[in-house]
């Protein structure tokens, strides 16, 4: 039995993602619970098929990846004699009110292929919900899954799980918007040009280059800077030891994928072709993600509107998922409201989040790595050039958390409190 990702509905053309070993081990181990022949389900918390195994019957093997959680309990509706429908309605109800449930049914066997009997037990994990079948036959008593020690999973298996998932989610953000900036471009490799991953892997390289050859970085890898000269000599430099770092983010937060231009190339391709490529980029990564994500680490990007970007009430748990990347935070207040957002929204760089208080009429513009002083003297009135709107004295993060949050949050975010994305309710 392997376990099998949910096809991402942007990819047609991929190929099918399979769990990697740490998991199959994990669900080896769990075997003194459930024998090999169980069956697996995963779905997120908006509901969403994220994993299967390869196991599973017609009926549950065909589900789509969106919003197919409620085909999956009509599903066994549909199988459930009549005369239990009110028990699955039970299972539903408590699978959404406490971490665990369970159900035990006879088969309503319009397939032949189906067992007799089936247990299901049902997991509510941080990614969403997980639920184990036992099928009659299998060598285990279906209503073993009603022991209150029985469990289909564990802290182990959520861990491998979840880092799973979340490879997959960076893997294919990273190749589609590489895809969208070749898209731009006739010249499949480029040596002008280099990839890196949000963990520094370069990607898309032309046969025979040398990794380490490539441009170095800094080692806050997601802090670079957008200007790297080389340290040759000056005698000997020219326009391709001169590099334009840009770092893509999902919805200005989290960064994905580099790119990595020297002078050189921007010269030949004009930067107006490269900054339209970027763009794109990033509005490729921001649909896949409010289309589908595996994991629950870029879903926060479901809450940036354009042109409205993020509502001030999301503007504390947005700043936690940064700033134990960034040492220094200012914020820059704008005057905003319905009919000029827009203008806002072009007028910031693509890793600038804005929180629009619409009540106050008022923008915060995060501006990373800006101190204070700088953020009065050169940002502001840059900004205020650019926008025809009022722009406010800058502040510290600490003055603006004083105000719109708590002047204290972790520094790491995988002690944040949990995201205020419910789990879909059935």
């Amino acid at each position: 039995m392997k376990i099998i990702a949910a096809p991402h509905p942007l990819m047609n053309q991929a190929p099918t993602l399979m769990a990697p070993t740490d998991i199959e081990r994990a669900l080896a181990r769990r075997e003194v619970d459930f024998p090999p022949e169980a069956w697996h389900l995963g779905f997120s918390r908006t509901g969403d098929l994220v994993y299967r195994s390869d196991n599973l019957p017609a009926l549950f093997a065909t589900l789509p990846t969106l919003k197919a959680q409620d085909l999956f309990f009509t599903a066994l509706a549909d199988i459930i004699p009549g005369s239990e429908s009110r028990v699955l309605d039970e299972f539903r109800t408590q699978i959404f009110a406490d971490k665990r449930s369970h159900l035990v049914f006879k088969v309503r066997r319009k397939d032949l292929t189906l067992p007799p009997r089936l247990g299901i037990s049902a997991r509510k994990f941080a990614n969403g919900i997980h639920f184990l079948f036992i099928p009659e036959g299998s060598g285990t008593d279906v209503s073993v899954v009603k022991n209150p020690n029985f469990s289909g999973w564990d802290n182990v298996l959520e861990h491998h799980v979840t880092e799973w998932l979340t490879k997959l989610d960076e893997e294919t953000l990273c190749a589609l918007a590489f895809g969208a900036f070749q898209g731009e471009y006739r010249q499949k490799f480029e040596p002008g040009v280099i990839f890196r991953t949000a963990r520094g892997t370069p990607i898309g390289l032309a046969r025979g280059v040398d990794p380490t050859t490539l441009p170095g970085m800094p080692q806050n890898f997601p802090v670079i800077p957008r200007i790297w000269g080389s340290s040759i000599s000056e005698e000997r430099k020219n326009l391709n030891h001169l590099w334009i770092h840009n770092m893509i983010r999902c919805a200005r937060i989290l960064p994905v994928i580099s790119v990595s231009a020297n002078a050189d190339f921007l010269q030949r391709t004009s930067l107006a072709t490269f900054r339209k490529a970027l763009q794109k980029m990033e509005r490729v990564i921001l649909n896949s993600v409010k289309t589908f994500t595996w994991s629950p680490q870029y879903r926060y990007a479901r809450q940036w509107l354009v042109p409205a970007g993020y509502d001030i009430r999301q503007a504390e748990h947005m700043i936690g998922l940064i700033r134990h990347e960034i040492p220094n935070i200012s914020l820059l207040p704008v005057r905003a409201n319905g009919s000029t957002m827009k203008g806002i929204e072009e007028k910031t760089r693509m890793d600038e989040p804005f929180f629009w208080d619409q009540k106050e009429e008022q923008a915060w513009v995060l501006l990373r790595n800006i101190s204070l002083e700088n953020a009065e003297t050169m940002v502001r009135p840059s900004f205020s050039t650019r926008l025809e709107t009022m722009v406010g004295t800058p502040v510290t993060l600490e003055t603006f958390l004083n105000r719109y949050g708590r002047p204290s949050l972790p520094t790491r975010p995988d002690v944040l409190p949990e995201q205020s994305e419910e789990v879909q309710a059935p």
